[in-house]
């Protein structure tokens, strides 16, 4: 990979931080509307919860994806060959399932946190979740493994 595929999968991943973070600021505007009283003409009377899952699991992608930014040209150089897009898919798969997943908990009012829960909904959401962030993390994985492998 060159230094010009580096830059490009940076400018991906910051873009796509910026676009989580995005999120988080209209989740936040969500959850406002969401914790108004319900005689106020802005009540949406849906649960406040799932929407605060939300906020903080695409501000805390977000933040890892920067992050990750910041490293990929030291740890997916000219030097470092094989292996830049199953990482770069792994970190956009993971945050995109994760995200989407907590998105439709929102919206319907869903924790999506117990293994046994009555509704199937509710269930899936808790898998598509745990997927998306099993994929998540199996990237960090590779970027720290990397990063070690850099140093030495």
């Amino acid at each position: 990979m060159s230094d010009v595929g580096a830059r490009l999968e940076t400018r991906i991943l910051v873009r796509v931080a910026l676009l989580l973070w995005l999120l988080a600021a209209l989740a936040t505007v969500w959850e406002a509307l969401a914790l108004q009283s319900p005689d106020s003409p802005l009540h949406f009377g849906i649960l406040a919860g799932p929407i605060v899952q939300l906020r903080d699991q695409s501000f805390a992608q977000g933040a890892g994806l920067l992050g990750a930014a910041l490293i990929w040209p030291f740890t997916h150089g000219a030097a470092h060959k094989g292996g830049e897009r199953l990482t770069m898919s792994l970190l956009l798969l993971g945050a995109l399932v994760s995200c989407a997943a907590l998105t439709y908990a929102a919206s319907e009012g869903i924790l999506g946190a117990q293994m046994f829960d009555p509704r199937q909904d509710a269930r899936r959401v808790l898998y598509a979740r745990g997927l998306g962030l099993s994929l998540w993390m199996m990237a960090l994985l590779d970027l720290l493994v990397r990063s070690f492998a850099r140093a030495r």
